[in-house]
């Protein structure tokens, strides 16, 4: 019997004078703020090193979109043909008003149904071929790539704001739940310790 006396004591030693349940819920609140936020600046770094990338990626995919609606509008050489139907569909000369100079221009051999790349009385090995590609696509890549580029950083930037100091004791606990932690837990916490707690964490992960 001396032994388990010994055995109780020692687990009386070892056990706070303060431990409670409601600081041992802290305690766990705690460590799951102090993982969120170690994740999040991991996630912010991350943003701000692939920003460029895809920022650069949306403007090359917006030039393209922007040089084929011009293409679309312009005629340079006044055949009846736009710039880019005559580079993408019927592979024509967008400076020359007749490709093959054998008198009638561009459209008006299109209009005959005959090939704008041959000679009138040649006998051409290459037939008219006229491609149609899906340029709609193409533009409307470069308008969703840029929605979603848009509303990328939007979302990051409601993040980012919303994790900032200013943030509500309602976030901040559904932020938490999400993350591991106990509802039960955040019960018995005040709003203001929760953010206080919070903003500590915070404040000493910038001071690293």
């Amino acid at each position: 019997m001396p032994e388990k006396n010994f055995s109780q004591l020692n687990n009386d030693n070892l056990t706070p004078p303060n431990s409670t349940p409601r600081s041992k819920a802290l305690v766990g609140i705690l460590t799951v703020l102090a993982v969120l936020i170690l994740f999040l600046g991991a996630w912010q770094i991350r943003s701000q090193v692939r920003r460029p990338f895809d920022a650069a990626t949306g403007q090359a995919v917006a030039t393209l979109s922007d040089s084929l609606v011009v293409l679309s509008n312009r005629d340079t050489d006044g055949d009846g043909l736009s710039d880019y139907d005559e580079i993408y569909i019927y592979k024509t000369s967008p400076y020359l008003e007749d490709t093959d100079s054998d008198g009638p221009s561009d459209r008006e051999e299109l209009d005959e149904e005959t090939n704008p790349n041959c000679p009138i009385g040649q006998n051409c090995d290459t037939p008219l071929e006229i491609a149609l590609p899906d340029n709609t696509a193409v533009v409307q890549s470069g308008i969703i790539l840029s929605e979603n580029s848009a509303a990328a950083d939007t979302e990051s930037d409601i993040l980012l704001e919303s994790l900032g100091a200013q943030i509500d004791a309602d976030t901040l606990r559904q932020l938490l739940i999400a993350n591991g932690a106990r509802a039960e837990d955040l019960e018995n916490i005040s709003d203001e310790d929760l953010l206080d707690s919070y903003r500590n964490i915070l404040a000493s992960q910038e001071q690293d």
